[in-house]
């Protein structure tokens, strides 16, 4: 017993020192781990699957395997279904080895799996499958997987119908061979050539042959199963005649006969008029309406008739091709025109004849009423104030109206057209104005002023229609020079009564008074000398030493006007010296100038008479 014990303490020492020496062994490892698994076989990693003690966390597996685990909390799939609630390590055992597969298979193999337990039983040809020609993707970690794939035929297999049929392959094959079909309930209209008339009757075999062919059939045209008739001499497509009810019955509505519309008259014409007995003939005369009709048109039309009369119908076109064929004649339509129906012009009630050839359209009045009944006649036609494009509003701008003599200048140009043509009882606008004179429409503020003026030249001798304000007048009876010529008129010209409301005073004084203003300075300024040049003795008016540019005095000439000369030390004194101010009666405050005396003992004492005399 020592013996057997010394021999095993022996071999446990000599495994330890073998442990302790590889850097990758494990102290309580009960084996390696998969190659799968191999960054994790060390004992830092042991907690990423086990948790306390030895047992697997299904935590662990799930959080590396996150699409397994998608699959459980979504309950579908092998692992969401019938696994959800079995531990991972029932099928998945690891610390087996690196070689050993981490996945324990029923029956020990993967070639037993029951595949229906994933929702996809595998029946005749999928079952002889090998397991590795459907599962051949990897997960996001670059592992080969078992996931992913759908139980669709287009999801493994390519549709050679290109979607053509639908998604349901099994409707028409098995799983046994592709080529095994079942056609009984098979739509043929959702193939290239859907089956009408005489073909739904066909059976499959006399197109497809046998054995089927399905690929390459020649079904553009009759010609590659039926044999042509005629020989190819109407070199037209069957369809163009036959339809797929019977060969015998002929088709042939007005878009489908080729050259020609059968519509309209056609349609009583036989067609082996045409064609002859056998229907096969290609018509003589021609293809073209002028090849048996003799044109009728003077427009330049062409030839090609069906243009316009499609159907055959001769007359009673379609208002759009009209319009769009009305450039061609001698009035083509514009505007307003285009929107007329043709029978607008083109009346039923006229002729047939008459009715397009002979309609006269040189003037507006041949078809349109003259609203302004004549009186604007002598300038010319409608077209000078009117356009095709509508009777209003009128085109009557300023270089127009310049034309019917009276210029729109100035404040006239913004003038709205009814303020001087004014509407009658039965709101006609008149348009002549017979007197073009100003006080015709706008009243005259002078009253009889300027009658005279006005006369002679009008209103316009003085103002512009620019504006009334602006006046043009040289003022010939009293120059204005100097300041005068910057003084505003009202200065001089005011109303009669300024302090009136302008509303209740006659016309006549209503405005500024022009005639008998004074021409006097002091019949518009006040005298700030109290009369003292005028009353007194030589009497002097204002331009004796004023003028009109500035009413201070730049140098007075005191001994030239004054008859005083200023010598000595009289030149140095101030003038309010010898020109005291002075209160009149009136209260009115003045500088004394006129001083009745000029001898030196008015202002100066004597010093020669006796002491005390003069004082």
């Amino acid at each position: 017993m020592n013996e057997k014990f010394l021999l095993w303490a022996v071999a446990a020492g000599i495994a330890w020192l073998g442990v302790t020496a590889s850097v990758h062994a494990q102290w309580l490892s009960p084996g390696s781990l998969s190659e799968a698994h191999a960054k994790l076989d060390d004992d830092q990693h042991c907690s990423s699957c086990h948790a306390s003690g030895s047992r697997v966390a299904e935590s662990g597996c799930v959080q590396c395997h996150s699409d397994i685990g998608a699959q459980r909390t979504r309950r579908v799939g092998l692992h969401g279904t019938l696994l959800r609630d079995q531990p991972c390590a029932q099928c998945h055992v690891e610390h087996l080895g690196r070689k050993t597969s981490l996945i324990r298979w029923p029956g020990r193999a993967k070639e037993q799996f029951d595949h229906a337990q994933t929702g996809w039983a595998l029946r005749e040809a999928h079952a002889k499958a090998e397991c590795s020609s459907c599962h051949t993707r990897k997960n996001e970690r670059g592992a080969p997987t078992f996931l992913g794939l759908e139980p669709r035929c287009n999801s493994c297999h390519e549709d050679p119908h290109r979607a053509r049929f639908g998604t349901q392959c099994l409707t028409c094959h098995n799983q046994t061979s592709f080529k095994q079909l079942r056609l009984d309930g098979f739509d043929h209209a959702l193939a290239r050539f859907p089956l009408e008339g005489h073909h739904a009757q066909v059976e499959c075999a006399q197109c497809h042959k046998q054995p089927p062919q399905y690929k390459g059939l020649a079904f553009n045209d009759c010609n590659g199963c039926h044999q042509d008739p005629h020989q190819g001499r109407l070199k037209s497509a069957c369809k163009s005649c036959h339809v797929a009810e019977g060969w015998q019955e002929i088709a042939m509505p007005r878009s489908r006969h080729p050259g020609l519309d059968l519509g309209g008259g056609h349609q009583k014409v036989a067609c082996s008029e045409c064609h002859g007995e056998n229907l096969d003939a290609v018509p003589s005369a021609g293809r073209r309406c002028v090849d048996c009709h003799a044109p009728v048109h003077e427009a330049p039309f062409g030839t090609d008739c069906a243009k316009c009369h499609t159907g055959i119908r001769w007359v009673g076109l379609p208002d759009a091709l009209g319009h769009r064929l009305h450039s061609l004649t001698e009035f083509p339509l514009r505007g307003a025109h285009r929107t007329v129906e043709c029978e607008g012009c083109h009346a039923l009630t006229v002729p047939l004849s008459a009715r397009f050839r002979e309609i006269k359209h040189q003037v507006c009045a041949e078809c349109h009423a003259d609203v302004h009944r004549g009186t604007l006649k002598e300038h010319g036609d409608c077209e000078l104030c009117h356009h095709e494009v509508g009777f209003a509003p009128s085109l009557v701008s300023t270089p127009v109206h310049a034309k019917f003599g009276f210029p729109l200048e100035g404040a006239h140009a913004a003038t709205a057209c009814n303020a001087c043509h004014a509407h009658d009882s039965q709101l006609r606008t008149h348009w002549s104005v017979a007197d073009k004179r100003c006080e015709s429409c706008h009243q005259n503020p002078h009253g009889d002023q300027f009658a005279a003026e006005i006369a002679s030249k009008g209103c316009a001798g003085c103002h512009t229609a620019r504006s009334w304000n602006v006046v043009s007048f040289e003022h010939p009876f009293w120059p204005l020079t100097g300041a005068h010529s910057a003084a505003a008129c009202q200065g001089c010209h005011r109303r009669a009564a300024p302090n009136a409301d302008p509303s209740r005073l006659p016309l006549e004084i209503r405005s500024a008074q022009y005639k008998g203003a004074p021409r006097t300075c002091e019949g518009c300024h006040d005298d700030p000398h109290g009369a003292q040049f005028r009353l007194l003795e030589p009497a002097r008016t204002c331009d004796s030493c004023h003028s009109t540019e500035a009413f201070s005095l730049a140098s007075f000439d005191h001994a030239e006007r004054a008859g005083y000369p200023l010598s000595g030390k009289h030149r140095e004194l101030a003038c309010g010296t010898c020109h005291p101010t002075v209160q009149l009666r009136n209260g009115e405050d003045v500088i004394k100038y006129r001083l009745g005396y000029s001898a030196c003992a008015d202002c100066h004492a004597d010093p020669h008479s006796e002491p005390g005399a003069n004082r």
